[in-house]
């Protein structure tokens, strides 16, 4: 259980979604996918299919879509995600919230 945890590099994950500079949390998310993508095709390789390469980069691909939809409505919106008229900040935590919108 640890090694999947830690091949999926769930810290840099938390932090790539409350990055407020879109462009960089893209390119950091698409830096840890290869890397997590690589460590678990070897894993793979060991563990005779028990971690698989394809379930471990999942959340990363998930995070990278979220990602480019943040991105695309930071640049429609200019950063306005509250509907109640507040101004916050575009990361991909504060819009998957309740209320905002979700991607």
């Amino acid at each position: 259980n640890f090694v999947r945890k830690a091949t999926k590099l769930e810290s840099l994950m938390n932090f790539c979604m409350e990055m407020e500079d879109l462009p960089k949390a893209f390119l950091l998310a698409a830096l840890c996918m290869e890397a997590v993508s690589s460590a678990s095709l070897q894993l793979e390789q060991k563990t005779y299919g028990k971690i698989t390469q394809n379930d471990s980069i999942q959340p990363w691909e998930d995070l990278l879509r979220k990602l480019r939809v943040c991105l695309i409505v930071s640049l429609r919106l200019a950063g306005d995600v509250n509907p109640t008229g507040g101004i916050e900040k575009m990361t991909v935590r504060s819009v998957s919230r309740p209320g905002i919108f979700s991607v």
